[in-house]
């Protein structure tokens, strides 16, 4: 699966797209095929509020972009 990751916070990040694990939804989640989606100004408003306030525990890569559009494959339960 490909994602636009952040691999760290701050002023200096930078998107790149990469592979990354595919993810298993929990009870209350849903894994979308995604034709579409978008990193807006929300995506680094939230990256520049996060920074300071999450320490260096594991937490990344920080995902962006969930403004989407596409179709359910599995939902969890």
């Amino acid at each position: 699966m490909k994602a636009a990751i952040v691999k760290v916070f701050g002023f200096t990040a930078k998107v790149v797209v990469a592979e990354n694990k595919k993810s298993v939804p929990s009870k209350h989640d849903a894994l979308i095929q995604v034709y579409c989606s978008s990193v807006n100004s929300k995506d680094w408003k939230l990256n520049k509020v996060v920074t300071p306030l999450v320490p260096d525990v594991g937490i990344r890569p920080f995902i962006l972009g969930d403004d989407l559009s596409g179709i359910v494959v599995e939902t969890g339960g």
